[in-house]
């Protein structure tokens, strides 16, 4: 039969598991099989899920897109030539896994791993024994899961050794930041461009020199130069030690508590 033959019984309702069949295709590079799954049919075949049009649109493409899920890691991996995996349209469909090779899995270019879309969605996955390992993952610029978690989610996080890990994304240009300063850091303020050297960042000043002895640190292009007023930061350390002190002396001397 023709792929014009076929693909009318296709749509008409009929269904192929011939390889033969299902490998037919036209001009683009469409076959019987990405049109049997543009209609919820489904195969476990790694050939057939492997075939894909002249996008780099695969069988497993399309199945996922459908909502058919997968943990195979080949199949996980396919990629278009728009650099969209099989993983991520899973992730966006809500699909998460706490298979600690499947989360490690490369699923861009760019070096993003599965971790990165799952924590982009809202997700903290793996057992405890994992969770330090998984949010130091990190892209070709060093942006972590623990990064996604808190710029997207303000997932809190206690671990100093990854508070203070420093990388970017794609609304950061050149700007290094820490996950502490992540929680502080919004899609808006890059947008807006704001002036980077004169914002005071809206951090806990009191919290923040408790983690670290260098507040400097927390934010700086790659250039090394420094973002974060720190003689205005040091200053407004001292008062709120001074405001603790009188409030607990207050509270003491008038027998509060």
């Amino acid at each position: 039969m023709t792929y014009e033959k076929v693909l009318k019984k296709v749509r008409q309702g009929s269904f192929f598991k011939d390889k033969k069949i299902l490998k037919l295709a036209n001009e683009t590079g469409w076959t019987i099989a990405h049109e049997q799954a543009k209609r919820s049919w489904t195969t476990e075949d790694k050939e057939i899920l492997n075939l894909m049009d002249s996008e780099g649109w695969t069988v497993a493409h399309e199945q996922a897109w459908r909502g058919w899920t997968t943990d195979d890691k080949d199949i996980l991996k396919l990629v278009n030539f728009n650099d969209y995996t099989v993983a991520q349209i899973q992730i966006e469909n809500n699909w998460a896994t706490s298979d600690i090779d499947i989360i490690k899995l490369k699923i861009s270019r760019f070096g993003r791993v599965l971790a990165h879309g799952q924590s982009r969605q809202g997700w903290i996955i793996m057992s405890i024994d994992h969770i330090s390992e998984v949010l130091k993952l990190k892209d070709e610029n060093n942006w972590t899961v623990a990064h996604e978690l808190v710029f997207h989610h303000k997932y809190k996080i206690k671990y100093k050794k990854i508070l203070t890990l420093l990388g970017t994304n794609n609304l950061l240009n050149y700007y290094s930041t820490s996950v502490y300063m992540s929680y502080f850091l919004t899609e808006e303020f890059f947008r807006h461009k704001l002036d980077y050297e004169n914002y005071i960042y809206p951090v806990d000043t009191v919290n923040i020199t408790k983690l670290l002895k260098h507040p400097e640190n927390l934010i700086k292009n790659r250039f090394g130069n420094q973002y974060f007023k720190v003689e205005k930061i040091n200053k407004e350390i001292e008062f709120y030690k001074k405001l603790d002190f009188e409030i607990k002396k207050y509270l003491l001397i008038n027998n509060i508590c």
